[in-house]
């Protein structure tokens, strides 16, 4: 009875060598690396490009018209508050004065005139030797005379003002820019612009924070004095300041909220019209979930992460993220403290694919 089970065998084994087909061998895993996602107080920074802005400038222009007799100072200079910067011809003004002066001088000695005509008309006017017309008459002089001597008394003093205007000084202090007049030109009062001097220190930049930024900044502002930090783009030095300035509205067009901080500035290391990186730190997060950035991936169906599961397997996990600071992601849901991320070789996997964890770092738990 042994020849049906060798037929039998021989049948199967002539069926598999006919096939030529082999079991099927599991998926190799993919080799990736993960991190335990963690406990960590994360501080709320707000990052911006600023500009940088003068606290004060001003365009330099003449009080009054004249000939540009000399100028003492040189581009780019830094200046005090009174420094001579500019002075005008003097000799029309001083002329001016002289002959105001001396109109005034008359109008004195014509006003102590009327005043004793009026002196001595009076006992006649009391004894109607004079009528009242004519005593009138002599008040209504010396009432007129004296209002001469206000009116010439206000003209020396204009006089005398246009004369000072001749000599231009710096209104701030500050570093003054491009010269716009010269020696010989003949300069318009109000109108005629001579230099621009631009305030460095202390100095301003101006920055913007996104709508969703205001409740954690007007919170901070009203806690105490919120510090921020300036990093310039070409040598990487950081400056630091504090926020003087929220806006009192958000811009409709770009949905977000200008504010300002002032720094000292005293090497003048921030330039006015500069661009520079702010930070400025308004608060902490307590004891929330953080995994590295680039461990949160985007897709069609929103932010995700993969896990790794007890199974040696991966898990597609839709997240809800929070701020992003120091190349951390806070996880809102989605992720707990303790479990495996996917850090690096995302693009292979899919859900519920096997994998094999590299290297697994854990940050310290709390």
């Amino acid at each position: 009875m042994l020849v049906p089970s060798i037929l039998v065998s021989a049948t199967l084994a002539t069926l598999a060598v006919s096939c030529g087909k082999e079991p099927p061998k599991p998926p190799r895993p993919t080799v990736v690396d993960a991190v335990v996602a963690r406990i960590a107080d994360v501080p709320v920074v707000l990052t911006a490009i600023g500009t940088v802005e003068p606290v004060q400038e001003v365009e330099v222009r003449p009080q009054v018209s004249g000939v540009i007799q000399e100028v003492l100072f040189s581009e780019g200079q830094a200046v005090t508050p009174g420094q001579v910067l500019f002075r005008l011809d003097r000799r029309p003004f001083e002329a001016a004065r002289l002959q105001v002066s001396a109109q005034s001088k008359t109008a004195r000695i014509q006003a102590d005139a009327a005043r004793r005509n009026l002196e001595r008309g009076r006992p006649l006017y009391e004894k109607k030797i004079i009528s009242e017309g004519e005593f009138d008459g002599l008040t209504a002089a010396s009432q007129a005379a004296d209002a001469a001597v206000e009116v010439q008394e206000a003209a020396l003093r204009t006089a005398k003002l246009n004369l000072e205007y001749t000599t231009i000084r710096a209104p701030i202090p500050g570093r003054a820019g491009r010269l716009l007049a010269y020696p010989g030109d003949v300069v318009t009062a109000n109108s005629t612009p001579l230099v621009q001097v631009n305030q460095t220190a202390p100095i301003n930049v101006r920055f913007s924070v996104p709508e969703k930024d205001i409740g954690a900044v007007r919170q901070a502002a009203a806690a105490g004095e919120i510090p921020v930090v300036a990093r310039l783009a070409d040598s990487g030095q950081t400056v630091s300041g504090r926020l003087t300035f929220i806006d009192n509205q958000v811009d409709q067009g770009t949905g977000s909220l200008a504010l300002k901080a002032v720094f000292d500035n005293a090497d003048e290391s921030l330039w006015p019209g500069q661009f520079v990186q702010i930070t400025a730190e308004t608060g902490v997060l307590k004891d929330v979930v953080v995994v590295p950035s680039h461990a949160v991936q985007n897709g069609q169906k929103g932010t995700f992460v993969f896990l790794v599961g007890e199974d040696g397997k991966a898990r597609f996990q839709a997240v809800e993220t929070g701020r992003t600071t120091g190349g951390d992601t806070v996880i809102v849901v989605g992720v707990s403290a303790g479990q495996v991320v996917v850090t690096d070789g995302q693009m292979k996997l899919s859900d519920g694919s096997p994998v094999e964890v590299r290297s697994a770092a854990g940050g310290e738990s709390r």
